[in-house]
């Protein structure tokens, strides 16, 4: 909702992609976060980086706390739902 111009499929497949790794790191499974760092995009102008993850991350955290100032009840409304 806070940006209309990016699918929101696309942003709930990113948020998955980044709770994944998150949850490997703090498991201690970095075997699985070496495979996904391999497997990134290495294509001409389609390169991914890890830190593109952690770049999406930070800009879906800054987008929840914008929301969350404007109208914190809809965002706990969310959160519980």
């Amino acid at each position: 909702m806070n940006d209309n111009t990016i699918d929101i499929n696309l942003v709930k497949s990113r948020l998955k992609t980044i709770y994944q790794q998150r949850s490997n790191i703090a498991h201690g499974n970095f075997m699985a976060v070496d495979k996904y760092i391999r497997n990134l995009s290495k294509r001409e102008g389609m390169e991914e980086y890890f830190d593109d993850l952690v770049v999406d991350l930070y800009r879906y955290i800054r987008a929840i706390l914008e929301e969350f100032l404007k109208d914190s009840n809809f965002v706990i409304f969310l959160k519980e739902n």
